[in-house]
C-alpha cells in the first residue's frame, strides 16, 4: 500500500489487469483477516492483480487490449518468480520502444528481462539483496 501511495505522488493510475493461473496447481493460500465474517479460513489464490500506472498518457494505442490472462508457472530462479508471457504480451501494447518501463516490486527480474527484449529500459527496484543480485543478474545478462 505504502508502494501505490508513493507511485501516486508521479504518476496516474491507468487500470488493474487480472493475472490468473491454473488454481489446482496452486499451493498459494490466503489467511482471511475477517475472522468475524469468514471465520479465518484459508482462501485459494486463483490470481494477481497488475497495476497499470503510467506518467501522462499511455502512448502506445492499440484497438484492443485483454485485461485478464493466463500465466504458466515458472519457478526457475525463486519460488515467488513470474512467468514472463504476461510481460511480453503486455509490455509492446502498452509502451513504445525506448519508453521506461518502472518495476517497484522486481522480485527475479522476470519484467526487465521482458522489456529489454522489447526494446525497453527498465528500473528494477526490490528490497530483498538476495532477490535483487538474482534479478542484477539476469537483467544484465539480457543487455
Amino acid at each position: 500500500v505504502d508502494v501505490i501511495k508513493s507511485m501516486e505522488k508521479h504518476l496516474s493510475y491507468q487500470w488493474i489487469i487480472a493475472i490468473t493461473h491454473n488454481v489446482s496447481n496452486s499451493h498459494n493460500y490466503w489467511k482471511s483477516k475477517y475472522e468475524h465474517t469468514k471465520k479465518g479460513k484459508e482462501w485459494k489464490i486463483s490470481w494477481k492483480p497488475l497495476l497499470v500506472f503510467s506518467k501522462g498518457e499511455i502512448t502506445n494505442t492499440v484497438n484492443q487490449l485483454n485485461d485478464c490472462m493466463q500465466s504458466v508457472r515458472e519457478k526457475d530462479f525463486h519460488e515467488w518468480q513470474q512467468s514472463i508471457d504476461v510481460p511480453d504480451y503486455f509490455l509492446p501494447l502498452l509502451l513504445m520502444k525506448n519508453e521506461i518501463v518502472l518495476d517497484p516490486m522486481a522480485g527475479t527480474g522476470t519484467t526487465g528481462v521482458s522489456a529489454l527484449k522489447n526494446g525497453l529500459r527498465f528500473i528494477g527496484i526490490e528490497k530483498e539483496k538476495d532477490t535483487f543480485d538474482i534479478m542484477d543478474k539476469r537483467v544484465s545478462s539480457s543487455l
